[in-house]
């Protein structure tokens, strides 16, 4: 994997991941970094 991907593992199975849906990191409080499907 290069540095323009991430990869998430979930402890448990998530239904109904749909194309379109984000991923959102916190830093305590704080959004750190959004990922899209076709873009950061």
């Amino acid at each position: 994997m290069d540095d323009s991907k991430v990869k998430v593992i979930f402890h448990e199975p998530i239904r109904a991941i749909t194309p379109g849906q984000v991923v959102v990191f916190y830093q305590g409080e704080e959004c750190h970094q959004v990922y899209r499907a076709d873009k950061r």
